[in-house]
């Protein structure tokens, strides 16, 4: 696990060497150049496979035309290295970089069908003078990159772009808008203009100031025909593949535990292999579900005789922690604070963590997926979405929030499951937040030509069932570009490596496949319940899953309440004084001023009943920026 820079550019050593030392926090074990006339890479390095120096990048290839800077971790490079050595290649090292790097000497672009892992690289081929660049199939690990005055330049994180001193700190207009409505910024976009994410399961070629960007793999709706106890055998055997896959490691390596479903399966797999365990969990004072899920973590850890080490959150500590979190975060989000702490403990006891992020995505375990397919089944789209538009007291200020809501109602089409699904999954998290958006940024936005842009860009899994498109849409948006991104750079501000064994992407291929009764069990004649209030036999979410997994777990795991990890971060806000919360985001006035209004700010806070959610959105906003411009001019 790394951190990885470029430019390509005869005059980039210097730039490279800034974007490194940017980045110290994602690889303080080595870092590395390499530079010629035509291109310098950069790497920091936090080893996890082959500890020796013979793992430090940039790596060249045996035949000493490429060099390669890779993030990540390619978990099946022995069986790819066995099939490189039949073919005559020979190595140095015994790292997976140097098998990614002789895949590529081998077989080019192809070698993308060989590798499963969490990655994102860059090779240079000295001869042809031309980069390729990939990353992995569900966009794991992240890639940034620009163009500027037809130069390339890419890293691991944004804060690394703006340390080249080539990238100008200019906020993208449509980029806060996505932030205020989703709560994250959908990836290709990023918070700075022409900053791009290469999308997961794609890569791309610079050859002489051309850029070509290509799919190699993408998210695909095939059915088999499976018996449902076969299904169950084969899902079985495909959690056991993935997380046995995953264990590989030379550095100390242990499990997130929530006390879930999927966290308890990658527990018990992990046990299956025959792996010693360690677990970690986190908890926070002022959560009413701590006690419970503490009890639940501490119970399933002694099932599998795993050494289980926890931590509790009070208020004071968040306080402390919270300027490093937003400077951790990299780019506005409303998550990522639970990643950050956890991560920050956990790495007393371990350098590589396995997490369960996945399951609901995959197997349909949001109560909303169930509550959305009731509506479906029932003829009834629309139910509910009167009290998801934006309250009232809200618009007084913007009457062109108020024309959009209101569009947004009369118009979304009953049989449109999507779209409604979107719109709703929107409108019900904007909490009034998007009357933060200043008056000159809306008279130059429509919000509903931007949200009907952003849902026909997610909606691209076709000639698929209406439960397997709405789980695309949340592993594109609500997991891909928010969930894994601020994972990845808040548990790499304390160099962690985290995995993910349940969105292994041949897994995810499998879940694709399953009927929809397999991963949804639902009674349409009767209304689906909230998040918390049905176990998970009685809701029907995960079906497959916990039927699969059952057998393995405590008596009565399956009649437990599925309880979602919440942070009381309302609580935590309210116990600053309400003009200490208007200092910490007026601090910043200078940097965010264009974007959002002061006027809303000031009426939030002088409420009776603050709406803590617009501060907490405005706050990770106005923090999050300010730290670009220290980047940019230091």
């Amino acid at each position: 696990m790394c951190g990885i820079s470029g430019v390509v550019d005869s005059q980039s050593k210097a730039n490279v060497e800034s974007m490194v030392r940017a980045m110290h926090h994602r690889g303080p074990d080595d870092s590395g150049l390499y530079s010629d006339e035509f291109i310098s890479l950069g790497m920091a390095r936090l080893a996890i496979i082959d500890l020796s120096p013979l793992g430090h990048q940039p790596m060249q290839s045996h035949n000493c035309r490429y060099w390669i800077v890779f993030n990540g971790e390619c978990y099946n490079f022995k069986e790819v290295r066995a099939k490189l050595e039949k073919r005559g290649a020979r190595f140095k090292s015994g790292s997976d970089t140097e098998v990614v790097l002789e895949a590529y000497s081998e077989w080019g672009e192809s070698c993308l069908g060989e590798l499963n892992g969490m990655f994102a690289f860059a090779i240079w081929d000295t001869q042809e003078k031309k980069l390729f660049a990939a990353r992995d199939h569900l966009g794991i690990k992240p890639f940034y990159y620009t163009i500027r005055n037809e130069v390339l330049i890419f890293g691991s994180e944004i804060k690394t772009l703006l340390a080249s001193g080539r990238v100008e700190n200019r906020i993208d207009d449509e980029a806060v808008f996505q932030y205020f409505t989703f709560g994250h910024i959908q990836q290709p976009k990023t918070i700075l203009q022409d900053v791009h994410a290469l999308l997961p399961g794609h890569y791309l070629t610079w050859t002489e100031s051309n850029l070509a960007i290509k799919s190699y793999w993408a998210l695909s709706s095939k059915p088999v025909s499976l018996g449902y106890e076969e299904a169950k055998e084969k899902l079985l055997e495909q959690v056991n593949r993935s997380v046995k896959m995953q264990l590989v490691s030379d550095r100390p390596l242990g499990l997130f535990l929530s006390g879930g479903l999927d966290s308890a399966t990658v527990l018990a797999a992990m046990h299956a292999s025959g792996a010693s365990i360690k677990t970690f969990s986190i908890g926070f004072e002022e959560n009413p579900y701590t006690k419970n899920e503490a009890k639940d973590a501490e119970e399933l850890a002694e099932h599998f005789g795993a050494r289980h080490h926890q931590i509790i959150i009070d208020a004071g500590i968040v306080k402390n922690e919270l300027e490093s979190f937003w400077k951790a975060l990299d780019q506005p989000s409303v998550d990522g604070l639970n990643t950050f702490l956890v991560s920050k403990y956990a790495t007393e006891h371990m350098t590589v963590a396995l997490s369960g992020l996945g399951g609901d995505e995959l197997f349909a375990g949001y109560a909303r997926h169930a509550r959305m397919m009731w509506k479906l089944a029932n003829g009834n789209l629309l139910n509910g979405l009167a009290n998801a538009i934006i309250p009232v007291r809200m618009l007084s200020r913007k009457d062109a929030i108020g024309r959009w809501s209101y569009r947004v109602k009369q118009n979304v089409d009953r049989s449109d499951l999507l779209r409604n699904y979107t719109y709703t999954r929107a409108l019900s998290s904007l909490s009034g937040s998007l009357a933060l958006l200043s008056d000159d940024l809306l008279r130059n936005l429509d919000p509903d030509a931007q949200f009907f842009t952003q849902y026909k860009s997610l909606n691209n899994l076709k000639n698929s069932t209406n439960l397997n498109k709405v789980l695309a849409l949340d592993i594109q948006g609500f997991m891909g570009s928010m969930l894994l991104r601020d994972m990845d750079a808040t548990s790499m501000w304390h160099s962690l490596e985290v995995r993910f064994p349940l969105i292994d992407y041949k897994l995810a291929e499998f879940a694709f496949s399953l009927p929809d009764e397999y991963k949804l069990d639902f009674n349409p004649s009767r209304k689906p319940p909230g998040e918390g209030k049905l176990s998970y036999r009685a809701a029907g979410n995960k079906k497959i899953l916990m039927d699969t997994m059952e057998p393995f777990l405590p008596k009565g795991f399956a009649d437990r309440p599925k309880n979602g990890f919440k942070l009381p971060v309302n609580l935590w806000l309210k116990s600053f004084k309400k003009e200490r919360l208007r200092e910490m985001i007026m601090d910043e006035k200078g940097k965010w001023e264009p974007y959002i209004s002061a006027q809303t700010i000031d009426q939030t806070l002088r409420e009776e009943k603050v709406n803590y959610s617009i501060i907490w959105r405005a706050l990770c906003f106005t923090k999050t920026i300010s730290w670009f411009e220290k980047i940019s001019v230091s």
